[in-house]
């Protein structure tokens, strides 16, 4: 019975792809096409680049593929052999995992990918603002702020996501410690 509930939605999906576009939202609806068509194919195919999406996709796999089975085998190997220096090799990783980049790669290397992309003009290329912004207040000194942003202009077309940054009260003000995007 889950089986049908899942695969009954993947099925109309797969035969209303080769129905004409004006059968698609006709009434009354049926599952199989009057008259069937690739015609949403070719339109697909030609619209956009698919091969180049097809050709990405296998790299970013077999790369990932290599990855993982020298991961597999370092893991094979920290967990099989006791020597001191994979001990430490164990922990570098974990190091390195359990930081954030800009711990890792430090203030100035962020502060140089922000000057060459966003401000290599001197002043910002994009507008940034905010919406949906929720504070909550964690204590007196400390406060968890989420929300969208919404990055526009500069020909570029609107990127968005949501963010969570950690803020903490100083003697100076409230400052960023800890940002999440």
């Amino acid at each position: 019975m889950l089986a049908l509930a899942y695969g009954f939605p993947l099925l109309w999906f797969v035969l209303s792809s080769f129905k004409p576009a004006g059968d698609l939202f006709s009434f009354p609806l049926s599952l199989l096409p009057k008259s069937w068509t690739v015609q949403g194919y070719i339109d697909a195919w030609s619209s956009f680049n698919f091969y180049q999406f097809f050709a990405n996709t296998f790299l970013v796999a077999i790369v990932t593929t290599i990855l993982t089975v020298v991961a597999s085998c370092t893991g094979y190997a920290l967990a099989k052999y006791d020597n001191r220096w994979l001990k430490v090799f164990f922990v570098c990783i974990l190091a390195t995992t359990m930081l954030p980049t800009g711990v890792v790669t430090g203030r100035d290397a962020i502060g140089d990918v922000m000057r060459k992309g966003y401000w290599r003009t001197g002043r910002p290329l994009q507008q940034l603002h905010y919406e949906h912004v929720d504070v909550r207040m964690l204590g007196r000194d400390d406060a968890l702020v989420t929300g969208e942003f919404v990055l526009t202009g500069a020909g570029h077309p609107d990127r968005t996501g949501w963010f969570t940054t950690v803020w903490m009260r100083t003697p100076k003000g409230w400052r960023m410690i800890h940002d999440h995007s």
